[in-house]
């Protein structure tokens, strides 16, 4: 028997938005299975689409049905209820007409019993939670109402403004006493109305009291120093909201000092010099320069003058009831003249550069010496490091006022310098020595030997009349009166004395001296080797210092009494060696 395979069943199902809180529109999805036909029944009417929106007539609860078939004609129903519910709907009373700070008005909502309210912000409210709070703002406030139906959970939000109106405000006015010079003492008469509180403000943080709280009618401040100061009164309502401020500039000083600040103060025709009032005339005081003459302003703190001959301005300033004057004189002088005083200089040689005239040290200089170096020094020392001819200027200015001056300065080289001498190395049994000056273009020269002894030929045989060294230098002359110098040190040596023993006793028996065996010489000697042999000319001994000293032992072992030879070669100086050999007694 043949079997037919089952056909799944389909299954009806769907989701939606329920309890939809103010719209009457509901989005219905689909979510059956098995399934390909679908019909949905709403109010008596039917829908053949798969998902489904639908928009109700009114809020309230509503059955909604959909059947899922499939091609085999298999069928499935489910119904689910639609809750829609509408916005809780209220009103709120129109606001007052505006009233004063803190005056009480009723905030006024529909009441239902069924309604939660919440008003915002809860300031001056009686009662944030009911529908006919009392307010009293104090100043415009705007309140916002939450009301939320306890039965569908749904809510809505409306708000009232509250204006206020500024009434009853204070004015404020207050007079000074009248100041005096050098007095910093002043009193304050206050005249404000309908003030709840005063505030001072004298400008004055140094004196320590700038802000006071008061009510006094008459209040006394001193001021830290003398100054005009911005004195301000402010009157405040009773809640702090719209004060009124009044300002009154006052003015305390001392005896003032009207000092002139300007530079330069000597002048060229033409120029313009700025005449600046000292700072502490800055606020509020009278300027009068004088003479007007050549005044860019004859009433600033600052004024430009170009005076055509030496002028002498006078200000005055005045203030609080002082006042005090003060001038300065502007020189106006003619450009300075000047000449250059040298031509010629020697190479390598410091020059000491000024003019032929005293010039004043008030001048700026600026002097170019023509191998690119400059200096803004009145007379500068200057060194030139090759001979030739330098184009050299000095320019002198003071404000506009300059002076230039150019010459050319030829810069002569040096004489050639040089000596030899003979012989270089020099002992104190010939110590007869040549010098030869090996210059050219010299006029004449000057040797000193450095033992106090000079001389001016350009062969010259010295002798030195001791040992030691010796610093002889050579100074030639040029025809333009250059000079050059050279110098070298000559070492006069004494002659060698060099004494060698012919016994010695190493047996720790006799005087230390003779315990062991060594020489003695006067002088260093360049180059030295000294040798012992026994009879059979085995070396025993070798050294190259001439300082040695020998104990009589080979390899750490005393050598037997006997005789021996020695050989010693020796260098006094490069030009002179010598070799000696003896005999040595050696016995213990």
């Amino acid at each position: 028997m043949f079997m037919g395979v089952a056909k799944a069943q389909p299954v009806a199902n769907f989701t939606f938005t329920d309890s939809v809180c103010g719209t009457k529109t509901v989005k219905f999805t689909n979510t059956s299975s098995n399934a390909n036909k679908f019909f949905w029944f709403i109010k008596g009417s039917f829908q053949t689409s798969t998902n489904l929106t639908y928009t109700f007539d009114s809020f309230k609860t509503y059955t909604v049905t959909l059947i899922a078939s499939n091609n085999s004609g298999n069928t499935d129903t489910i119904q689910k209820d639609v809750h829609l519910f509408d916005y809780p709907q209220f009103t709120i009373s129109p606001p007052p007409p505006a009233g004063c700070p803190g005056s009480v008005v009723f905030l006024l909502a529909t009441y239902n019993s069924n309604f939660l309210y919440k008003w915002t912000p809860t300031s001056y409210l009686s009662d944030g939670y009911v529908h006919n709070p009392k307010a009293s703002p104090i100043a415009t406030t705007t309140y916002h109402l939450l009301v939320t139906d306890t039965s569908t959970k749904c809510f809505a939000y409306d708000s009232i403004k509250i204006s206020v109106k500024p009434c009853n405000l204070p004015t404020a006015k207050f007079t000074h006493s009248k100041t005096s010079c050098g007095n910093f003492t002043v009193s304050f008469k206050n005249y404000s109305t309908k003030a709840h509180g005063i505030v001072w403000n004298f400008d004055d943080p140094a004196s320590g009291t700038s802000d006071t709280s008061t009510i006094d009618t008459v209040v006394t401040h001193t001021f830290s120093g003398p100054g005009t100061y911005k004195v301000l009164l402010t009157a405040i309502d009773s809640f702090g909201l719209y004060p009124d401020t009044v300002s009154m500039y006052v003015g305390v000083d001392s005896v003032l000092k009207a000092n002139i600040i300007t530079a330069p103060q000597t002048i060229c025709p033409g120029d313009v010099v700025q005449l600046i009032s000292n700072n502490n005339l800055a606020k509020g005081g009278m300027v009068i320069w004088q003479p007007t003459n050549n005044l860019s302003d004859s009433s600033s703190l600052i004024v430009s003058a170009k005076p055509s001959s030496t002028t002498q301005y006078k200000l005055t300033y005045s203030r609080n009831g002082c006042s005090d004057t003060s001038s300065v004189l502007i020189t106006v002088l003619a450009p300075p003249l000047f000449d250059i005083l040298f031509d010629t200089v020697c190479l390598h040689t410091a020059t000491f550069i000024h003019t032929v005239q005293n010039i004043s040290s008030s001048l700026n200089f600026l002097w170019k010496l023509g191998d690119g170096d400059t200096s803004t020094k009145k007379t500068p020392i200057h060194t030139y490091a090759k001979p030739g001819d330098y184009n050299v200027s000095i320019t002198a200015t003071q404000g506009s006022c300059s002076q230039v001056s150019t010459r050319i300065v030829t810069v002569k080289p040096l004489p050639e310098t040089t000596f030899s001498n003979s012989p270089t190395e020099i002992f104190i049994d010939n110590s007869n020595v040549t010098f030869i000056d090996g210059g050219h273009d010299i006029t004449r020269r000057l040797w000193d030997f450095g033992d106090g002894i000079t001389d001016t030929d350009s062969v010259v045989i010295h002798t030195f009349g001791d040992t030691g060294f010796y610093n002889v230098s050579l100074i030639n002359f040029s025809p333009f009166g250059c000079t050059d110098t050279v110098s070298q040190t000559i070492l006069i040596r004494p002659v060698i004395l060099l004494y060698v023993p012919n016994a010695f006793t190493p047996n720790r028996q006799g005087p230390t001296e003779n315990e062991t065996f060594y020489l003695t010489c006067n002088d260093h000697l360049p180059e030295f080797h000294f040798i012992i042999y026994n009879r059979w000319g085995e070396k025993l001994f070798e050294t190259f210092d001439q300082h040695f000293i020998w104990d009589g032992t080979l390899n750490g072992k005393p050598i037997e009494a006997g005789l021996f030879v020695w050989r010693m070669n020796f260098r006094i100086s490069t030009e002179k060696g010598e070799t000696r050999t003896d005999i040595l007694l050696l016995y213990r």
